[in-house]
């Protein structure tokens, strides 16, 4: 069974992609995966923590959540979704029935990088580091869709629609910039990586049907 996270800074089009992905092929999604078997969030905490490195993973969980220059709210919303996100990986690689259909994973483990973005001042250096060090140890290794988009054509959705990270629209761009940093750390931190442009003129058929046929 082959496992694709897909990830991209904040209002790239990820959902629009899966959108496009459920229509052209034979995949199986994670949202499939947590409606079946009823994934809510205190299995998700059980499944986390039946992995060996889970004390380890959740002290790095925890780190990660202190060093973060966001609310205190957000603070445990990051750790709360951080678990969920282990959690889900442990139940799709050692507990879901093996099969041939590819499974799709929205906003996966290596979506951290984008969890720790905040428009705010903090060191964002340390931050991708500490990460590093938490992929390293839960030793995924899925394969990563990366979504793209111009950057106009982000901040103008960041703008139209806003985000909970940011506040006016002068914080957009330097949340657009950190969210592209973090994106050339996980293209260092995953091997098998694809990335898809989603813009208004671009060939979008032409990009999924290269990854339907991998």
């Amino acid at each position: 069974m082959k496992i694709v996270e897909v990830t991209g800074i904040a209002g790239v089009g990820k959902s629009y992609i899966i959108a496009l992905l459920s229509k052209k092929g034979n995949f199986i999604f994670d949202y499939e995966i947590i409606k079946k078997y009823n994934l809510n969030d205190f299995k998700l905490l059980i499944y986390f923590f039946k992995n060996k490195k889970s004390l380890y993973l959740f002290n790095d969980i925890l780190h990660l959540a202190f060093l973060l220059n966001i609310p205190l709210f957000n603070k445990i919303n990051f750790i709360r979704n951080s678990i969920k996100k282990f959690g889900k990986n442990y139940f799709i690689t050692s507990s879901l029935p093996d099969n041939k259909r590819t499974v799709i994973v929205d906003e996966g483990v290596s979506h951290l990088y984008q969890n720790v973005v905040s428009h705010r001042k903090q060191n964002n250096q340390k931050l991708r580091t500490l990460v590093n060090k938490l992929i390293d140890k839960s030793e995924v290794s899925h394969e990563i869709i990366v979504v793209t988009a111009k950057d106009e054509e982000v901040f103008q959705r960041l703008q139209s629609r806003g985000h909970k990270r940011i506040k006016s629209e002068k914080e957009i761009d330097n949340f657009i910039k950190m969210g592209k940093d973090n994106i050339k750390a996980l293209n260092k931190q995953f091997y098998t990586i694809t990335q898809i442009e989603n813009n208004i003129n671009g060939n979008l058929d032409f990009e999924l049907n290269k990854i339907i046929g991998k």
